[in-house]
């Protein structure tokens, strides 16, 4: 009996010792409550009592899908981009932000929208060249209050809307027109 007794003992002592890793952090929840934030490393729980939730703090890679854009001067693309982000917040990410992988997505794909409607077409055409750089710190001036950040974006596809295209059709005709003309 003492023996089942020493052996219950050490496995609820050693149920107190929680570990989190290099590139994590975890939130402990006292009796349901948020209590506090792990960093790496050993921490000591009281069994039962309190539980972890381990948050995943390495950059993260998200594909945004095809997302349907608007420009500054009101023209529609179609964008697939790639980016990274990491969260940096884990209350915000836990507590605040409801269905965390859809949410994560959808903001960022709003934080795209918001890109560009900041851009004008033709910043973007024919060359396709942007700042992504920028793109980063506006997309974090987005989501620094949702606990999350971006560290790397590249766009991938852009398709012009059949209006866009025919715009960008008779724009750039009209430009060569009027180069022609000047020489």
């Amino acid at each position: 009996m003492p023996v089942i007794l020493l052996l219950a003992g050490v496995a609820l002592l050693l149920s107190c010792i929680k570990s989190v890793g290099e590139n994590e952090s975890a939130i402990v929840e006292h009796l349901g409550e948020f209590s506090r934030v792990l960093s790496p490393g050993h921490h000591i729980i009281i069994p039962f009592i309190e539980t972890i939730t381990y948050v995943n703090k390495r950059t993260q890679p998200l594909e945004t899908g095809n997302v349907t854009v608007y420009t500054s001067d009101n023209h529609s693309l179609q964008i697939e981009s790639t980016l990274k982000y990491r969260i940096t917040n884990e209350y915000k990410v836990l507590y605040e932000v409801e269905q965390l992988n859809q949410s994560i997505h959808e903001l960022i794909k709003e934080a795209v929208k918001q890109y560009y409607k900041t851009v004008y077409l033709e910043d973007l055409f024919p060359t396709f060249s942007l700042d992504e750089q920028h793109i980063v710190d506006f997309m974090n001036g987005y989501l620094t209050s949702y606990g999350l950040s971006v560290t790397d974006y590249s766009h991938g596809s852009l398709k012009p809307s059949l209006e866009t295209q025919t715009y960008l059709n008779n724009h750039f005709y009209f430009n060569l027109t009027n180069l022609k003309k000047s020489f």
